[in-house]
């Protein structure tokens, strides 16, 4: 091991040197003896050198691979070569031959196990498996109903507005109607609705220009509602 007061030196051919390690199924602790140095060592060097990382990938993707494909033969079955040595005339002769290997029942368990769990799996692990499917069931059913939800909150939006509409309607007639006290409800209605058709297509300060007192001209005074007039002047002096 090297000494713990200076930092090991990386090598680039330590690169190589683990390529082949971990193809034989090295792993960090294996390495570290390996090149003398620390498991931290090992991470750091894992972190600054590219060409340590790749290697280092590549020879353990290779380990990996050798036993997946070693394991599924055993899992399936195959057929093995042989070469069996026979004495024919006093000499020594190799003669290949083949004998069919038979599926593994435990190397088939472990492999459906790990690469199909919700179906081979622990009865708890299949109970996990069931349950999310129902909840990426419930998941799908919640979506395709999903788009009545924008129809309804459209509509929610329009019957707001004819509400803020009549709102802003009736609060012109009273507007008109304190300006002009001798109009009936039908004049003081028009009133409010002219006032609409007017501001429309004009921004909030053309609406409210259009609305101003000096456009509403007081209607003729005629004995009905001289007298209506009378009344809402009283009424006027007992308030205050």
């Amino acid at each position: 091991m090297t000494d713990t007061n200076t930092a090991p030196v990386y090598q680039p051919d330590f690169a190589r040197q683990a390529e082949h390690l971990c193809r034989l199924g090295a792993e960090t602790g294996e390495l570290a003896a390996a090149l003398q140095v620390d498991e931290a060592t090992i991470s750091r060097w894992l972190d600054q050198h590219a060409a340590f990382t790749q290697a280092v990938a590549r020879g353990r993707a290779h380990a990996d691979a050798a036993v997946t494909t070693a394991l599924f033969r055993r899992a399936c079955g195959f057929e093995q070569r042989l070469t069996k040595w026979l004495r024919e005339d006093g000499k020594m002769v190799a003669r290949p031959y083949s004998r069919e290997v038979l599926p593994d029942r435990q190397a088939c368990i472990f492999w459906l196990q790990h690469r199909r769990p919700d179906l081979w799996g622990p009865p708890g692990a299949r109970r996990a498996s069931d349950a999310s499917c129902v909840a990426k069931e419930q998941d799908a059913r919640l979506e395709s109903r999903a788009p009545s939800k924008p129809a309804e909150s459209h509509a929610g939006e329009a019957s707001s507005g004819n509400e803020a509409q009549d709102a802003g309607q009736l609060g012109r007639a009273a507007d008109a109607l304190m300006l002009n006290p001798t109009l009936t409800p039908d004049e003081t209605l028009a009133a409010s609705r002219s006032s609409d058709a007017s501001c429309s297509g004009h921004d909030q300060d053309a609406r409210q220009e259009s609305r101003a007192p000096s456009t509403l001209a007081p209607a003729p005074l005629t004995p009905a509602r001289s007298r209506q007039q009378q009344k809402w002047k009283r009424k006027q002096k007992r308030a205050d």
